[in-house]
């Protein structure tokens, strides 16, 4: 029943529709309050890697242990090199795009770090 809630909300929706439990690499940007247990736990076959300002916000070891990677960087910088290139299925951007002044800079950064046919979510606080 978790699993169907989860899967209903517009993220979780739209992860579904693309790959359902196929295998995916996934790249979180703002990847706080336990996003990589909420994650794997709908999605078990997602090979996820985080984004955050700070490792600590509202993640503990188990989060930790769910994630392939954890890049703590502050991303108005523009420093995305420790990030592989053409390596990610998914970026996912839920609620952080509004939290910086140089948006489409990030999003043009982060751009290359998708593989050919990988698919962006850009998702405002409404």
């Amino acid at each position: 029943m978790l699993h169907a809630i989860k899967k209903r909300t517009p993220k979780f929706y739209f992860l579904n529709r693309c790959f359902g439990q196929s295998e995916f690499k996934l790249l979180d940007i703002g990847a706080g309050n336990h996003s990589a247990s909420k994650y794997v736990e709908v999605f078990p076959n997602c090979e996820y890697h985080g984004v955050d300002l700070d490792k600590n916000y509202n993640n503990d070891a188990n989060d930790f242990s769910k994630m392939a990677a954890f890049y703590e960087m502050d991303l108005t910088k523009l420093e995305f090199d420790s990030i592989p290139d053409n390596y990610f299925d998914f970026i996912m951007m839920a609620h952080i795009i509004e939290h910086l002044h140089n948006g489409d800079a990030v999003i043009k950064g982060l751009l290359p770090k998708l593989k050919k046919g990988g698919h962006i979510y850009i998702r405002p606080l409404t």
